[in-house]
């Protein structure tokens, strides 16, 4: 494409299936809604320093492999690259703002790998949208900048090989996980939870089934509900550590069957249905209550055989000691 071209229109090049190479001229700033969608035969496209935003379904369903996305991208649209065969994503430091869009990277089937760069501007904050990679079945490896601030939910859903992840730490402001963002991730072994996550929501770690020992964030204030349902390996370390912890959602760690135990303070108020319903009487599992904790505000149904499992007035030394 010639210097002189500045614009392209939406679906302009949408279902050329045979265009296997695209060099964009220098001054294209936007790639528009369906420009290149199914095009199923393009492999390579050099996205310039002069591009910010690439439209909703702009490459969907290509045969792009290797892809690099420039500094200067503010905005990536909705299922801009679904279902591309994508193997290794690699983004460059983010200038200022950059948001993710919906599903934007939805069944890239074929990814393996992505990468953010580290950016050390303060002002640089990126979000990952709803879906971003959900079911993207073969990713084994995310590397995240510490400028992400959001990621939304279901961002990671499904992602089956997704065996360890490194949250954002560094935020000038609290990172926040929505619902369900790592649902389903089967061979997840590993997770960092930083000091800046103050809220486990609904079902972000739900069947990890393999998710092993955990350091939660000690200002965690809310648990939500399905937080950790059927991680069956799961082991929470500091547990008496948590002194901001106030609510506990219904089956938050319902069959988590390695629990063994957890020391719950008085300054959790609430505590829904079935919290803590890890499995039948033979599994090994005990809650350690503080004295002054109020079960009376907690749900009756909050624990499966009580009278077996639960010990009230034990101190954190008590806990420690097991």
């Amino acid at each position: 494409m010639p210097e002189s071209l500045k614009f392209i229109g939406k679906s302009a090049f949408e279902n050329c299936s045979k265009i296997e190479n695209i060099q964009l001229p220098s001054g294209i700033s936007k790639i528009s809604d369906s420009t290149f969608k199914d095009c199923i035969d393009l492999k390579t496209i050099n996205l310039t320093n002069s591009l910010k935003e690439i439209g909703n379904l702009a490459f969907k369903s290509t045969a792009l492999e290797d892809l690099v996305i420039p500094e200067s991208i503010t905005k990536i649209g909705i299922n801009a690259y679904w279902s591309s065969k994508i193997k290794n994503l690699y983004f460059q430091k983010s200038l200022g703002e950059l948001q993710i869009c919906k599903e934007a990277f939805r069944d890239c089937k074929e990814l393996e790998e992505v990468f953010f760069e580290q950016s050390n501007l303060i002002y640089s904050q990126i979000i990952i949208g709803e879906g971003c990679f959900y079911e993207n079945t073969n990713l084994k490896r995310v590397s995240l900048s510490e400028n992400i601030c959001r990621i939304e939910k279901t961002a990671f859903a499904h992602c089956k090989l997704l065996n360890s992840i490194k949250l954002p730490k560094n935020n000038s402001e609290f990172i926040t996980l929505f619902e369900d963002t790592f649902l389903g991730c089967e061979n997840l072994l590993e997770i960092e939870v930083p000091q800046t996550i103050t809220e486990i929501k609904q079902g972000v770690f739900a069947s990890c089934k393999n998710l092993g020992d955990i350091n939660l964030s000690e200002n965690i204030q809310r648990i939500g509900k399905n937080a950790f349902y059927n991680c069956l390996k799961l082991k929470v370390i500091n547990a008496h550590m948590l002194q901001d912890l106030h609510t506990i959602g219904e089956n938050a760690f319902a069959k988590c069957r390695s629990l063994e135990k957890f020391y719950l303070r008085e300054c959790v108020t609430h505590i829904d249905a079935g919290a803590f319903n890890v499995g039948d009487s033979s599994v090994q599992f005990q809650v350690f209550v503080q004295a002054n904790a109020r079960p009376d505000t907690w749900n009756t149904n909050w624990i499966t055989h009580e009278e077996n499992r639960v010990f009230y007035g034990k101190s954190v030394d008590n806990y420690l000691s097991i």
